[in-house]
């Protein structure tokens, strides 16, 4: 399988070459949209001039097979939609035949990319190290909601709910 390189907005970010990567890179419109600095626009859209970079719409069933899964672990408040659509795109090009690797820093990403068999490759972070289920709890009471419940203030005492790592699953390495 041929191995390409999909793009977060952190690869841009955090200083990863484009020009020098030997595989072909994919990423998604929302990720341009995302980069404000204006030379690292500026040379994104350039990699895409010049075919080094693609821009690819995953597919919508694709979309959705990542929204139902960042609802089971948690990560669903925390992803964006460009978030949402690099983890669809590399399912998409992993259904072509190609083995995709998501380059970024997101751990929400890592841990959904990780939880699908994924590659990624992190480069500034220190990357994930165990598969996170979140949950919302209520600090007061200590009752636990799943992170999907769209409720922001505890129905038993009405505090205001958190976040935490309800479940902690080992990397499959």
């Amino acid at each position: 399988m041929t191995k390409v390189l999909v793009l977060d907005t952190s690869a841009l970010f955090g200083g990863f070459d484009v020009q020098l990567a030997e595989e072909p890179l994919y990423t998604v419109y929302e990720v341009l949209q995302e980069v404000k600095d204006e030379e690292r626009k500026l040379k994104a859209e350039l990699s895409i001039e010049t075919k080094k970079l693609t821009i690819l719409e995953p597919l919508k069933q694709s979309i959705q097979e990542i929204e139902k899964l960042a609802i089971e672990t948690g990560d669903i408040g925390i992803l964006s939609t460009a978030d949402i659509k690099i983890l669809a795109l590399a399912l998409d090009l992993r259904e072509k035949g190609f083995n995709p690797k998501i380059v970024t820093d997101d751990y929400s990403i890592q841990n959904l990319a990780a939880k699908l068999g994924i590659e990624y490759q992190k480069i500034i972070t220190v990357g994930i190290k165990e598969i996170f289920i979140w949950i919302k709890y209520c600090p007061a009471c200590h009752k636990v909601y799943p992170m999907q419940a769209q409720i922001e203030n505890c129905e038993v005492c009405g505090t205001k709910l958190k976040k935490k790592v309800g479940e902690k699953r080992a990397l499959e390495e």
